[in-house]
């Protein structure tokens, strides 16, 4: 059994914290030869204090076939805990043949999302002998909520079961120090091995591969499909999916979104809300090209170019920087490999040779590209004009430390706005801070400007100056007429930061939700900017983009429209905003949607009209800012459609009739419909509803001479 001990527990803290690993740290260190960043960990439960863990580097020792089955059992899971994935709370008990990976994780830590790729991976290549379990044991309050958790495990599309530990529970009986920490339990029950950090794939995998063969050998391992009992968190369609950050064009009537979740930048008329152009999406990828041919993976950050022309983009999936030319319509990659580095931290270089650690925001200063890698703790620098790409502030440890830059600690920056002043701020996220880097000092210093600035597990909403004010795990910051702005994500709130007096107050928000107005709510504001006297906001959970108008204090969500279809012509198919294929495509029917398959109709030949009902959900409408769609197919038979597929429509009414021309015989006609329609009085809360409806019909004579079908749409998912 072998463990990475960062750093030995103080003894005092012991009976607070369990034994399980504790008793594991005693006999070995498990070492992985890739340097791993920093972790935190949480208070203990007896001391109420915290440590943060140091890295570690140290070489591998050589490997000898030895058995990697484990001798201390693995406690049983409690009765009584949310789980999610799951149609029902697993058991170790029932889990005897598998082999178990556990990852305590919390899901603002960039390091636990850079471990989402290997989880999934050891998932793939072996389907039934290995059952991966998340225990999310929250370091933030908001983290904790379960609607918050569901909605990570959506938007970062994590699939396999996870149990919400938010008491810390499960994480005092086993012991874990640090964020995340993961841990194998053998077929028999019993744990084999753990590890904190990143890089665990490789010994994990050989690992795995000893115990399936020892275990099998011995008739004990369990290679039965588990999957049936899964229930993946499902949710509707929504326009925009979990954007991330937003920025207004400084002279042209422009907005560009990344829209995160659909892996995408979107370009919209500010005046109208139109979609102008959609850049990549909607499926993850790492390619350049044109707009219809690039893809992205979980965008994060953009900026204009000095000249408004082009577009810098932080590919936080991709761990690189890209850049989309507006006049060529093409983009590009300046920095990054597609993977992450596997130095830690990255190792500076010249353009798309260097690798990066999840940059999350961008800011231009001429000929300057400013970064901030959240994956390393630091903020980059990059020469436009020579491609060479190097750090600016930031050691490299996660921390909390002021001073000249180079040794300063940073915690997980994510947002970035360059004052007048010369003055970098940036959005701490770990730190739960507002800090900035002096760009007009030697020695580039990194000063708190707000927030406790004092310990990683400091946070709060509280209002007041300076080190007084509390913010919890800020994403978003924007310099704009002598003050900082502030998306405060965890907290749901829009603060406000005077520079000169360092007095924080909250703008907008309070709890979590979706409401326009003066006593506005939000869900995890990610990213912000502004122009005038409005500022621009990503509500990230409400898949919206909502305007606060600073002079009156108001907010509204700023209604997405379809320009796309119009350009395209009949041939195009689902607007921008929805989950489909791409304009001017013929639309292919997504076979992964679950059917809903009528009874068999019997109708008469010839000339039949289909009438098709939608029923919405109470206090809920279609909307006419963005087109529904109906696409036809025939099977094979006796029949075709009179008309154009897929059939684009604004604010349809019902019912929707498709006109057919039918011989005798058998036929199915298969409808792919994808309904847009919003809360009435609340349009920021759109939605897509797509289903695939089949209809078995047979046509003879003394048959009905008309068809009609009709469906509820659920709001739930």
């Amino acid at each position: 059994m072998i463990i990475l001990l960062p750093r030995m527990m103080k003894l005092g803290q012991l009976a607070g914290i369990g034994v399980v690993l504790f008793f594991l740290f005693t006999i070995g260190v498990f070492a992985f030869g890739k340097k791993e960043s920093p972790q935190s960990s949480p208070p203990s439960s007896s001391t109420g204090s915290s440590t943060e863990s140091p890295s570690k580097e140290n070489p591998m020792p050589p490997t000898a076939k030895r058995s990697w089955a484990g001798t201390y059992p693995a406690p049983e899971f409690p009765e009584g805990m949310e789980w999610l994935n799951v149609k029902e709370p697993l058991r170790f008990s029932t889990l005897k043949g598998k082999i178990v990976l556990l990852d305590f994780w919390t899901y603002g830590c960039i390091n636990c999302i850079h471990n989402l790729p290997d989880l999934k991976r050891l998932q793939e290549e072996f389907p039934n002998e290995l059952v991966v379990i998340g225990i999310h044991s929250a370091k933030f309050s908001n983290e904790g909520r379960m609607q918050n958790l569901r909605n990570i495990l959506l938007r970062y599309e994590i699939t396999h079961p996870v149990v919400n530990d938010p008491e810390f529970l499960l994480w005092q009986m086993w012991g874990p120090r640090a964020w995340p920490t993961l841990v194998l339990v053998d077929p028999a029950g019993n744990v084999s091995a753990a590890t904190m950090g990143e890089g665990f794939y490789p010994q994990f995998k050989e690992i795995i591969l000893s115990l399936r063969e020892e275990f099998a050998s011995k008739g004990l391992l369990d290679t039965r499909p588990w999957r049936a009992v899964l229930k993946p968190e499902t949710r509707k369609p929504t326009l925009l999916s979990f954007p991330g950050k937003v920025r207004v064009h400084p002279t042209v009537d422009r907005i560009v979104l990344s829209d995160t979740g659909n892996h995408r930048i979107l370009i919209v008329e500010e005046s109208t809300g139109r979609v102008l152009d959609r850049v990549g999406g909607p499926a993850a990828g790492f390619s350049n090209g044109s707009f219809e041919q690039a893809r992205f993976r979980f965008p994060q950050g953009i900026a204009f170019s000095i000249d408004g022309k082009t577009i810098y983009v932080a590919d936080t999936g991709n761990h690189a920087i890209r850049m989309i030319d507006l006049s060529s319509r093409r983009v590009t990659t300046l920095v990054g490999t597609g993977k992450q580095s596997q130095e830690y931290p990255p190792a500076p270089g010249i353009g798309s040779s260097v690798a990066l650690s999840s940059p999350w925001d961008v800011e231009v200063e001429g000929q300057t590209l400013f970064i901030a890698m959240a994956g390393s703790h630091q903020i980059w620098k990059m020469d436009l004009s020579t491609q060479a790409v190097s750090p600016l502030a930031g050691s490299g440890a996660e921390g909390y430390l002021d001073g000249a830059g180079k040794d300063a600690e940073l915690a997980q920056p994510s947002g970035l706005s360059l004052g007048a002043d010369r003055r970098l701020y940036f959005a701490d996220s770990e730190g739960s801070s507002i800090r900035y880097v002096d760009l007009s000092t030697k020695d580039l210093q990194v000063v708190t400007l707000a927030g406790s600035g004092k310990s990683l597990f400091e946070f709060g909403p509280e209002d007041g100056v300076g080190p007084n004010a509390r913010f919890q795990h800020p994403l978003g910051v924007r310099v704009h007429q002598g003050k900082i702005y502030v998306a405060d994500t965890y907290n749901h709130r829009i603060r406000e930061i005077d520079p000169q007096t360092r007095v924080v107050r909250t703008l907008s928000g309070l709890d979590p939700g979706f409401k326009d107005g003066q006593d506005a709510r939000w869900d995890e504001p990610g990213g912000l900017d502004a122009k005038g006297n409005k500022l621009y906001v990503v509500d990230t959970n409400n898949h919206a983009l909502r305007i606060f108008d600073l002079n009156e204090g108001r907010v509204s969500t700023l209604i997405l429209k379809d320009s796309w279809s119009a350009r395209e012509g009949a041939r195009g198919s689902l607007s921008p905003l929805t989950v489909g294929p791409f304009p001017g495509s013929d639309l292919l029917f997504n076979e992964t949607l679950p059917p809903l398959r009528f009874s068999k109709r019997e109708i008469s030949p010839g000339r039949i009209e289909l009438s098709l009902w939608v029923d919405l959900p109470k206090g809920y409408k279609v909307t006419s800012e963005a087109f529904s769609t109906v696409a036809v197919r025939l099977s094979e038979g006796k029949g075709r459609f009179l008309g154009a597929s897929p059939l684009s429509m604004q604010a349809p009414t019902f019912p929707i009739r498709l006109s057919f021309e039918f011989a005798p015989g058998f036929t199915e006609v298969h409808l792919e419909t994808a309904i847009a329609y919003c809360a009435e009085g609340g349009e920021g809360l759109c939605y897509i509803d797509r289903r695939r409806l089949e209809v078995p019909l047979e046509v003879k004579v003394g048959g009905k001479d008309e068809l009609a079908l009709r469906y509820p749409v659920v709001l739930s998912p």
